[in-house]
C-alpha cells in the first residue's frame, strides 16, 4: 500500500512539474509566432499559435490532475474519479489535437510524458492506505488467525514434540501481548486452552 502512495505522490508531483514545462513551452511558441511572425508567415504563425492554445489547455488539464493526484494519495482511491480522469485526458488530448491542427514534436512529448506520469499515479488496486488504525485492525485480525492454526496442534505427533509446540505457541502469544496485538484477557483464554486448564 506504501507504494501506491509513493506512486501517487511521484505522479503528481511529475504532472504538476510537466504542465509548468508545458506552461513555459506554449509561452515560448506564442512570444516566438508572435515575434518573428512576418518571417515566418501566417500558415506557420497561425499553426505556432494553435499549438500554444492547445498546449495553454492541456497544461491546465495535467496540471488538475497533478493537483487531484497529491490530493489523494492518501486515502481511499474514488473509483469513479480514477477512470473518468483518463477519459477527460484523452478527450481533452483529442480536442487539442484538433484544435491544433499538426502537432509540434514538443507538444506530441508533452502529451506522451504526461500519459506515462498518469498511468503511473492510477490505482489499479481496491484501495490505499487510508490510516494506521485500519491497518492495525488488520493485523489485529490477521495475527488472532495465525495464533489460532498455530494453536492447533495434530494429535499423532509424538507428546515431547507437543509439548515444544505448545511452548512456541505460547512464546509467541507473548510476543502478541507485548506488541498490543492481544489483550490480556485474550492472551489468558490462550494461555488455558494450550495448556489444557
Amino acid at each position: 500500500m506504501e507504494r501506491m502512495i509513493v506512486r501517487r505522490l511521484v505522479a503528481g508531483i511529475g504532472l504538476i512539474v510537466w504542465s509548468l514545462y508545458s506552461f513555459y513551452r506554449s509561452y515560448t511558441f506564442s512570444s516566438f509566432a508572435n515575434k518573428y511572425s512576418t518571417a515566418l508567415g501566417r500558415k506557420i504563425t497561425d499553426s505556432m499559435i494553435k499549438n500554444s492554445n492547445a498546449l495553454i489547455i492541456f497544461s491546465v488539464l495535467i496540471l488538475l490532475i497533478g493537483v487531484s493526484f497529491i490530493a489523494t494519495c492518501n486515502r481511499k482511491p474514488i473509483k469513479n474519479l480514477d477512470y473518468p480522469i483518463v477519459i477527460i485526458y484523452f478527450i481533452v488530448s483529442a480536442i487539442c489535437g484538433a484544435m491544433a491542427g499538426t502537432l509540434a514534436p514538443i507538444t506530441k512529448l508533452i502529451a506522451f510524458v504526461a500519459f506515462i506520469l498518469l498511468i503511473l499515479g492510477l490505482s489499479f488496486k481496491n484501495r490505499l492506505k487510508t490510516n494506521e488504525k485500519e491497518d492495525t485492525r488488520n493485523i489485529d485480525k490477521n495475527s488472532l488467525n495465525i495464533t489460532n492454526k498455530s494453536l492447533i496442534t495434530d494429535t499423532t505427533e509424538p507428546i515431547k514434540s507437543e509439548k515444544n509446540s505448545n511452548l512456541n505457541d505460547l512464546r509467541d502469544l507473548k510476543k502478541l501481548l507485548d506488541d498490543g496485538v492481544i489483550t490480556q484477557e485474550d492472551f489468558d483464554t490462550k494461555k488455558k486452552q494450550i495448556l489444557n486448564l
